[in-house]
């Protein structure tokens, strides 16, 4: 997995590699067996990996932009897959642990920070339904520290959108351009603050609840998709 980090190697096999290990965890799931769930236990190793390696996967797989502008859609694809294979690790009978997931939060946080403060905000999106699914491991202590990091960047978009020339563009409705993504994203970390918000509501001192956000329901639903495709390459490859 940690290989996928080397910027010799291609988006198309990043796509690869994640792809193997979603459907891993895809067949755990159907027949959990002792090689599989070992095999799917070994990504509990990643919070043995030192934080810079371990940033330079997540860059990999979130925001470092490919050579090849035809590699677009499959980074893009690649972002979607983490945001599946997210949602297995969290999971209550995953192999992984609660530690992997702490450890990918608190190395996202500041990642999607710098999306804000020096980028066009591009896979922010993404990212936030990862850190959300990722917050929401065990007891859900790392709402705690994501809701924090999200008033941040809400204020961030806020100053950035409230500049003239902004405002300008968007009264124009001018459809391209950084504001159009900083806008998306300010919408998907109003619509977490709001899931939040709605969460602890809904609790009434009675234990903590799960926080669904919409993009892990929609990687599941294109789950299927993958499922597919990957046979059918299995079944090319034995030809």
């Amino acid at each position: 997995m940690m290989a996928t980090a080397n910027e010799n190697l291609s988006a198309k096999f990043c796509n690869r590699v994640l792809k193997f290990f979603t459907k891993l965890f895809q067949l755990t799931e159907k027949s959990p067996n002792p090689s599989l769930l070992r095999l799917c236990g070994s990504l509990a190793q990643l919070a043995c990996v030192e934080p810079t390696r371990l940033q330079a996967w997540l860059t990999r797989m979130t925001t470092s932009p490919p050579k090849d502008s035809d590699q677009l859609d499959v980074v893009h694809e690649n972002r979607q897959l983490l945001q599946l294979l997210t949602t297995y690790i969290v999971r209550e009978n995953s192999q992984v642990g609660e530690g992997v997931c702490t450890v990918l939060l608190t190395t996202l946080i500041p990642m999607a920070t710098e999306m804000l403060a020096n980028g066009d905000g591009t896979g922010f999106p993404e990212l936030m339904v990862v850190m959300a699914t990722l917050a929401s491991a065990g007891q859900g202590a790392g709402h705690l520290q994501l809701h924090g990091a999200a008033i941040d960047w809400l204020g961030r978009c806020k100053k950035y959108l409230s500049q003239k020339n902004v405002v300008e563009k968007m009264n124009a409705n001018v459809m391209h351009g950084k504001h159009v993504t900083i806008l998306e994203c300010t919408c998907h970390v109003v619509s977490y603050l709001a899931d939040v918000t709605n969460a602890l509501s809904q609790t009434s001192g009675q234990g903590p609840s799960h926080l669904s956000v919409d993009g892990e329901e929609r990687a599941i639903e294109v789950d299927s998709d993958w499922v597919e495709e990957l046979a059918v390459e299995e079944e090319d490859s034995q030809a």
